[in-house]
């Protein structure tokens, strides 16, 4: 068995390596030690979730702080932070463990007492990144789960904006004005009823829709882009999935039908450059290089509108992780599992964006996303 181990802290809502490790979800704070290989996970937490974590956790060892009587350490110093410090150098010896490093994350109150007190802690960066990046048959089914509740809420919102009245260029629906923050309940409203939920989901319509991240406010109106933006993290697995979609209900003007067509074309090319082995800045060039052509700005330009970001970021247990598909060295790996959106923005206009997830595979990949991507509705 190794002796190298590597000391997390944190609760596994928040944590995603925590949940990675552990597989066990808890609202509170705990302590892992798992060593590099991962096939040795001890975690340490209170006596109320012990009994839970012998049932759902995959540790090799469970203890609670009891069985280190934490109680009689916290009478003594009183101070909770001296008094859990206490506690973790106390379990770190009785394990006997002779080589620990943490993360850049690990609480630097904690890691400062423990060095005072002599031990050789060293800090990495990612330990579990090339890990997390190959995802194996029951993450991507999770992922596709994820995927089916993003695609059933977007799916409804759709509905609401084909269903919807026009007056006076406001959209109506069931005799009240169309808002940005109806379609937005809804989204969450569906998401939980799948399984699932989604923090800041983007329904920007109009000028809202020139900034990708805006989460749009107010009446929606005919004629002008609607770019919605769901990202699900599933409630007990954990997992996300993303996506994004551009509606107009009515006619657009040229200009924003022309926006359409080249980040549906870009994101086309983007599709046939992605096999495990390309390099990320290959995928996002092509589609900068494509987008130029048509006379837009883009980041590598420093434009300040057009293609304002990259063109993806890899998707699992966090909604961003590795790789980004932008300006990098990276190469995709068969196993990853990231999106493709290219988008543009543009103050007077609006924006476009679409967004699909794929899983890479040796040569090429494989779309999970299967909503169709009808622009104009109604």
């Amino acid at each position: 068995m190794t002796d190298e181990y590597i000391l997390l802290y944190g609760n596994s809502y928040t944590n995603s390596n925590i949940y990675y490790v552990t597989k066990f979800l808890s609202p509170d704070p705990f302590l892992c030690l798992v060593s590099k290989d991962l096939k040795d996970k001890k975690i340490f937490l209170s006596e109320m979730e012990t009994g839970r974590a012998l049932k759902e956790s995959n540790a090799n060892e469970i203890k609670s702080y009891r069985d280190y009587n934490y109680d009689a350490i916290y009478r003594r110093y009183k101070d909770p932070g001296v008094a859990f410090a206490n506690l973790i150098l106390k379990i770190l010896k009785e394990q006997g463990i002779k080589k620990i490093s943490v993360m850049r994350d690990f609480p630097s109150f904690f890691y400062e007492f423990l060095k005072d007190e002599g031990l050789p802690l060293k800090i990495l960066k990612d330990p579990f990144r090339d890990r997390r990046r190959r995802k194996g048959e029951e993450e991507l089914n999770k992922i596709k789960k994820a995927q089916k509740a993003c695609e059933i809420s977007l799916g409804t919102v759709k509905k609401i904006i084909e269903h919807a009245k026009v007056k006076k260029r406001t959209l109506y629906y069931k005799e009240k004005e169309l808002t940005s923050e109806y379609l937005r309940v809804t989204i969450e409203k569906t998401l939980l009823e799948n399984g699932s939920f989604c923090d800041g989901v983007i329904c920007a319509s109009g000028r809202d829709s020139s900034d990708p991240h805006s989460v749009g406010h107010g009446v929606i109106r005919e004629g002008e882009p609607i770019v919605i933006d769901i990202f699900p993290n599933l409630m007990n697995e954990r997992y996300y999935s993303d996506m994004t979609r551009t509606y107009v209900k009515g006619e657009p003007n040229e200009d924003l039908l022309n926006m359409y067509d080249a980040v549906f074309d870009a994101q086309e090319l983007a599709f046939k450059e992605l096999k495990a082995g390309r390099r990320c800045e290959e995928v996002h060039l092509a589609v900068c290089e494509y987008f130029e052509s048509l006379g837009y700005g883009t980041e590598r330009k420093n434009d300040k509108e057009g293609f304002i970001h990259s063109t993806g970021h890899g998707v699992g247990l966090d909604v961003h992780e590795p790789p980004s598909i932008g300006r990098n060295d990276e190469r995709l790996v068969e196993g990853d599992v990231v999106t493709i959106e290219p988008g543009l923005y543009y103050k007077e206009i609006g924006g476009v964006r679409l967004e699909d997830i794929v899983a890479i595979k040796r040569d090429g990949y494989v779309n999970l996303t299967k909503l169709d991507k009808k622009f104009i509705i109604g």
